[in-house]
């Protein structure tokens, strides 16, 4: 599990009244998380996030910037030792030509360097860029506990990871205080590029994980899990089954949905055929993919 967020249940959006073990379950759920933010996973069901402590997110740029500062020590180096062969070359090679010569070597000289210095830029931004969208968070926000997620509840996308990168680089950096004040203000604690690309950093803890589970235990999802290897269906299948499940399961309308179970568990089966090699049932096999579902903004 990558990254795994500090997470908890509130309670349903729109419900009008909850059962009284799934009022309680919520409350459990919810208990000890402060400053946390709401996002919506799916129609009626919200998952809380705590926002990345200020200090956190300090220390894991640090341990990111050493990390490229390091890489690019070993590119400048090198730069410099080809630079230096090629350029002695070239001065040979330019003995008694003329002014216009030795201006045109000159011109593409300096073209070089800009070409050196913007491909130093690429392989920064590269390394923000490629980590976050591929993984979630980057090295030293992994060491910090912290990772960056978009705040409609899905995967970060590319163009998010480009939008908060740039803007990092061009304007929060540039220009701290914007983004301090933006930081000190917002409920998600989002500095200037969160904000443009729609995304949040989050903080997790170890021992909170137990409290993102929300349809069976972390151990008996992770046992299945392991067993099952399931991947995600399309996302419309998805949202129907866990608006279903939500009132299956965490609503009042757990009887009168009941009979519903065989079509969603053989349409479920037909969709992952090693559910049936594990001879799990309907309750067990519903329950699991309904929190598999769920966390495919969270995994």
């Amino acid at each position: 599990m990558s990254a795994a967020e500090n997470s908890s249940i509130a309670p349903p959006v729109s419900s009008t009244s909850t059962s009284t073990s799934a009022a309680n379950a919520e409350a459990g759920f919810a208990s000890g998380i402060q400053n946390s933010t709401s996002i919506e996973v799916y129609s009626g069901l919200r998952v809380q996030r705590v926002p990345a402590p200020f200090l956190r997110r300090c220390m894991a740029l640090i341990i990111d910037l050493s990390i490229i500062s390091v890489a690019m020590y070993g590119v400048v180096v090198l730069l410099i030792l080809m630079g230096g062969i090629g350029i002695a070359a070239f001065s040979t090679a330019l003995q008694g030509a003329d002014d216009t010569t030795q201006g045109a070597a000159a011109i593409v000289g300096l073209v070089l360097l800009v070409v050196v210095i913007l491909g130093v830029m690429a392989l920064s931004h590269a390394y923000f860029i490629t980590q976050e969208y591929k993984k979630g968070s980057t090295i030293g926000k992994r060491l910090m506990g912290l990772s960056v997620v978009s705040i409609d509840g899905g995967a970060l996308t590319l163009r998010q990871a480009i939008i908060r990168e740039m803007a990092r680089s061009y304007l929060d950096m540039l220009f701290l205080l914007p983004g301090l004040i933006a930081f000190a203000l917002t409920k998600k604690r989002q500095r200037v590029g969160d904000m443009m690309a729609g995304t949040m950093v989050i903080f997790s803890r170890a021992a909170a994980q137990s409290q993102t589970f929300v349809f069976v235990h972390r151990e008996d999802y992770m046992a299945i899990r392991r067993a099952l290897e399931p991947k995600f269906d399309d996302l419309e299948f998805q949202d129907r089954f866990l608006e279903w499940a939500d009132r299956r399961y965490l609503r009042d309308q757990g009887e009168l949905l009941q009979s519903e179970d065989d079509n969603w568990s053989s349409e479920i089966r037909r969709r992952h055929p090693r559910a049936e090699a594990l001879q799990l049932n309907n309750m067990t096999l519903l329950r699991f993919f309904a929190e598999h579902y769920r966390r495919r903004g969270i995994d």
